[in-house]
């Protein structure tokens, strides 16, 4: 699948956003003109926001659980010559237990359906990044992670909701944080 010129390799194995027309405003909408030194990506699949973050950072962690997802990402970058990126094989709260300090200036998160754990976000909150975009399939644990992420000191920029699975109840929503 190809959106906004990013070409997307992936199978049912890997978990894709199903509604193509709206991919490309979901994208443009969760990164907007976010750009600089370092950006982390998380719960990442096969890369769908990991190509646009890498052409407009200069460095990018992807981190992604399902082994089939990180398999299809790497390929993904590679086949966009994208060489800024790196996949990391593990667990969101897992990768936060053990990775290192660093620097990171965006944080964009796109959790199942259960949201974020409690350790990932408060990882976000110990890497004090100066921008997080929050893609969410589910309003509920939308609610109880941006209450955790206002509690660290970060403020809603804005909202926007995407209708990616019409004549159903589901909505796909993306929030930007500023700290």
């Amino acid at each position: 699948m190809t959106v906004r010129g990013e070409v997307y390799r992936y199978n049912a194995e890997a978990f894709f956003q199903i509604n193509p027309a709206l991919l490309g405003p979901l994208i443009e909408t969760a990164l907007g003109d976010a750009s600089g030194a370092s950006a982390l990506d998380l719960y990442s699949g096969v890369g769908l926001f990991t190509l646009p973050l890498a052409r407009q950072f200069q460095r990018v962690t992807a981190v992604e659980a399902n082994a089939m997802a990180v398999g299809f990402a790497r390929r993904n970058l590679q086949d966009a010559g994208l060489t800024n990126a790196r996949v990391i094989a593990a667990g969101v709260a897992e990768w936060f237990r053990g990775a290192p300090a660093r620097e990171v200036e965006f944080v964009l998160l796109d959790p199942p359906r259960a949201g974020a754990e409690s350790a990932v976000i408060k990882g976000i909150l110990d890497l004090h990044p100066q921008r997080i975009s929050y893609v969410s399939c589910d309003p509920a644990t939308l609610a109880r992670d941006l209450r955790k992420l206002i509690g660290g000191g970060y403020r809603v920029e804005f909202i926007v909701g995407f209708d990616l699975f019409p004549q159903t109840h589901h909505v796909e929503t993306v929030v930007r944080l500023t700290a």
